[in-house]
């Protein structure tokens, strides 16, 4: 809920029919998941990520610098609420710039 709500403070869109939640409801050691609530057609926009809403950097080395910056500031840090979801639902050692193509799909 923080990160849909960060993530409309940055003039980002998350469509209401979509809910972040564990895999497993019952396991809250499952991983986090994106679901709909409701049908949702192909061409139905359902994220509108603003560029401020995102860590860049040119290489991994670099952007994990900046992703432990971001952690050591924890809730000072801009970034806290994607932050927080990176590490509460991705197993350690894996940011989104190593998933595979159909993962970032």
């Amino acid at each position: 809920e923080s990160l849909i709500s960060w993530m409309k403070a940055e003039n980002g869109f998350v469509d209401p029919r979509l809910e972040i939640r564990r895999v497993n409801p019952n396991d809250p050691e499952s991983s986090l998941g994106v679901f709909a609530k409701e049908d949702v057609r192909s061409d139905d926009l359902i994220f509108d990520i603003p560029s401020t809403a995102t860590l860049k950097a040119e290489d991994n080395c670099v952007l994990t610098e900046i992703l432990a910056k971001e952690l050591k500031l924890g809730n000072a840090s801009k970034y806290a609420p994607y932050v927080d979801f990176l590490l509460d639902s991705s197993p350690y050692g894996q940011l989104p710039t190593t998933w595979s193509e159909a993962g970032k799909k």
